[in-house]
């Protein structure tokens, strides 16, 4: 099965921790001056919102049809 992650440019990304603090899941943490997204990401997309910097996207869309919310 294949988990989406939250896309990073490092290019963008002054490592102000916003998104750090934000995350629900915990999964957001600075190694070095890189920031990284571990496993226990729920694609929230949170992150992608709040990040000042521009620096983090969540190219996919979870959509759930009417027959696996019940």
């Amino acid at each position: 099965m294949y988990k989406a992650y939250p896309e990073i440019d490092l290019t963008k990304c002054d490592g102000c921790g916003v998104c750090i603090d934000s995350c629900p899941a915990g999964a957001a943490a600075m190694i070095g001056d890189r920031l990284v997204i571990s496993e226990d990401c729920t694609y929230c997309t949170d992150c992608e919102a709040l990040c000042p910097a521009g620096a983090i996207s969540c190219p996919f869309e979870i959509v759930l049809s009417e027959t696996e919310m019940k």
